[in-house]
Parts: structure tokens; C-alpha cells; sequence
């Protein structure tokens, strides 16, 4: 049993250098430890940290990550999730969709405001004919970076 544990330990790299002294100075069962008795047996120690922390512990690691995905596969992504993140899960999704719509509904007035443009006859000699300066000033104003915040603030 001590002998798997200072191989975990050699895995996890927890005390490598105490189980590597251990392991150089061990002889047979019965004798007392003697230093460096075996000092060929640095590369067993090197040989088995580079397995152990590099192969066996990502291996670990892959087996907890597939079996976390299977989880998400098998249960939905928001089984995993507490009320208060599932809230803001939630939150975020709707702030994209209200982005979205915006940026749709920016696209068709700008649409609309050329087609507007077209039928009045303007051009960038005329300059705006006299009716459409308002619907100008009244569509910057409406798609101002600021301008929802200030709606928000006159209705709270």
C-alpha cells in the first residue's frame, strides 16, 4: 500500500524529491536504508514522473472532461446550472435578441431613408429638401448611442 502511494505521489508530482531520496536510498526488506544504495534508480523515478504527470493525470483529466460532456449531451446544457446562473444565461440571450432586432430595425430605416431620399429628389448638391430636415434630426437623435438610457431614466 506505501508503495502506491508514493507512485500516486510520484504522479501528482506531491513530495517527488522525499519519495525519489526514499527510492535511491531503499536496499533489500530487511536492512536498514542506506544513501544513495541505488542511484541508478533516478531514472526509474524520471521515467515514471513523465509517464504518471504527463500521460496518466491528462488522462484523467479527458476522462472527467467526456464524461462532464456526456452529462451536458444526456441532461441539456442547463442541467449543470444554478438558478442565478440559468437568470443570467437567460439575461444575456435576451440582450443579443434585443441587439439583433436593433440592428434589423437600423437597417430598414436606413433602408427606408434612402428609398425617402430617392423619391424627393435629393442629392448631395441639393441638400436636404426643407421637409426631410426634421425626419433627419429626428432619426440621428433616435439612434443615438445614449438615447434608450435617456428614455429609460424620463420613464423611471
Amino acid at each position: 500500500l506505501e508503495a502506491l502511494k508514493a507512485l500516486f505521489f510520484l504522479c501528482s508530482m506531491d513530495d517527488v524529491m522525499d519519495v525519489a531520496y526514499g527510492i535511491i536510498d531503499s536496499v533489500s526488506f530487511e536492512e536498514a536504508p542506506r544513501e544513495n544504495a541505488q542511484p541508478w534508480m533516478v531514472s526509474y523515478v524520471i521515467l515514471f514522473v513523465m509517464m504518471g504527470s504527463f500521460m496518466w493525470v491528462n488522462l484523467l483529466v479527458g476522462v472527467i472532461v467526456d464524461h462532464y460532456t456526456r452529462l451536458l449531451f444526456e441532461l441539456g446544457t442547463d442541467a449543470l446550472l444554478t438558478d442565478n446562473q440559468k437568470q443570467w444565461m437567460d439575461a444575456i440571450r435576451m440582450n443579443s435578441m434585443a441587439e439583433s432586432h436593433m440592428a434589423k430595425a437600423e437597417r430598414q430605416c436606413k433602408k427606408r431613408l434612402k428609398e425617402f431620399k430617392l423619391q424627393a429628389g435629393w442629392t448631395k448638391e441639393k441638400g436636404w429638401p426643407a421637409a426631410w430636415k426634421l425626419y433627419g434630426w429626428s432619426y440621428n437623435i433616435t439612434f443615438y448611442r445614449y438615447s434608450e438610457h435617456f428614455v429609460m431614466v424620463c420613464i423611471l
